[in-house]
């Protein structure tokens, strides 16, 4: 229970925090997929924008289901390495070495997707092949 309220918690409370952040990201992402003009210049003139266009408020457009979203996801992140890294502890496995082998291939299609060019791979299991 005390890890499931400390995963939720803290994912709450990175949005709440980080929501400005996440909506100028959003935007970007949005903008460089339309492939028509720039709305925005910089990461500054996207939140002087939203701010001056949509109010303060639009910094926090989505807060809900982004507070809701990342408290599931970090719950879950949380509660399963917490979990997992007992059990190598209990066993006296390498917990280090343990987690370089799963997580690093997974970074690397990670990396590789987030860095390819448009239209490079056509999915992140593509990716990974």
């Amino acid at each position: 229970g005390s890890r499931l309220l400390a995963g939720s918690t803290t994912g709450a409370l990175a949005v709440a925090v980080a929501q400005p952040t996440d909506v100028v990201k959003v935007r970007f992402q949005a903008q460089a997929r339309a492939g028509g003009g720039r709305r925005y210049q910089s990461t500054v003139n996207a939140y002087k924008t939203i701010a001056r266009e949509e109010g303060f408020r639009g910094l926090w457009k989505g807060t809900s289901p982004n507070v809701a979203r990342n408290a599931i996801v970090n719950c879950a992140e949380l509660v399963t390495y917490d979990l997992i890294k007992d059990a190598l502890l209990k066993a006296n496995l390498m917990t280090g070495f343990c987690t370089t082998v799963i997580a690093s291939p997974v970074d690397v299609v990670k990396t590789r997707y987030m860095n390819s060019a448009l239209g490079q791979y056509s999915s992140a299991g593509h990716c990974a092949l």
